[in-house]
């Protein structure tokens, strides 16, 4: 005989707890210079309207590489001209971090986490000001390919870097305390940008939290940053030996080889639409 289930009575009533949302702001130190990881310009480019594919004869005159546009494209830059720096980095980078790290500290879970933190912004594309001054990297990374391809990558980076950052968060769930802690934790096993210890392979982009009156930070955050970053994103410097090196058989190569100047450009047509490609 089939037993009746128990139905619940129609009068009960739910409660729900009322949510409130905290914030504290904290000063971010880098520890380990920071290599900007933005999504390639020409990549981007080529995704929206690719170009017509090369025969063997056009491969064979055009470059490669294009070293200092390569690691313009892959800058996080603020358009928002009354931002106090020229450089950005994108507020989802800690909320990131902050989610990544909370799968090796005990107490909260990165799904958790990724719903109910939330670091501010009030710039375009969610940027938060960056100070730091940048120079040019170069280093060699294995294509995806089956052969594990070796190629060389150009980027920004940034060997010593700091920024102001806003973070909310839902209460009761959270504390400010543990919020704290985690980003705190993020800085040492997550970290931010290409090569960061989160990924296992590189230590870059790791950082500590500090007070906004800490005296480092302050010495950090200069006045008139905006400008000296796009001098210096104008004409990168090289940041090692190695990069130096490479960038000096490279342009003493393009004399050489006659491509010491742009050449004209030439319309082109492909995928029936009408181009504009440069003639190299």
């Amino acid at each position: 005989m089939a037993v009746k289930k128990n139905e619940a009575p129609d009068n009960i009533e739910i409660e729900i707890l009322e949510l409130k949302q905290g914030q504290f702001t904290v000063g971010i130190i880098g520890t380990t210079p920071l290599i900007m990881h933005r999504f390639a310009d020409k990549a981007r480019r080529e995704l929206t309207l690719p170009a017509p594919k090369m025969n063997a004869a056009a491969k064979a005159v055009n470059l490669k590489h294009r070293p200092h546009e390569e690691a313009q494209g892959c800058a996080h830059l603020i358009s928002d001209e009354t931002a106090p720096t020229f450089f950005g980095c994108p507020s989802l980078m800690f909320k990131n971090a902050t989610a990544a790290a909370a799968l090796d500290i005990p107490g909260a879970t990165k799904a958790a986490i990724g719903r109910l933190v939330y670091v501010v912004s009030e710039y375009p594309g969610e940027m938060i000001p960056i100070w730091g001054q940048p120079f040019l990297h170069a280093s060699m990374v294995r294509m995806s390919d089956a052969n594990r391809t070796p190629d060389v990558r150009f980027r920004v980076i940034i060997p010593k870097w700091a920024l102001r950052l806003t973070v909310k968060y839902i209460q009761p769930n959270l504390s400010a305390k543990g919020v704290y802690n985690l980003l705190a934790a993020s800085g040492i096993i997550a970290g931010i940008g290409d090569y960061r210890q989160g990924k296992g392979k590189g230590s870059y982009g790791s950082f500590r939290l500090c007070d906004v009156d800490d005296p480092d930070f302050k010495t950090l955050m200069e006045p008139g940053e905006r400008a000296r970053q796009k001098a210096a994103f104008n004409n990168l410097a090289s940041y090692d030996d190695e990069t130096r090196e490479l960038l000096e058989w490279y342009d003493a190569e393009l004399v050489r080889r006659g491509r010491d100047q742009m050449p004209p450009a030439k319309k082109v047509k492909g995928n029936g639409v009408l181009q504009t490609e440069v003639i190299q």
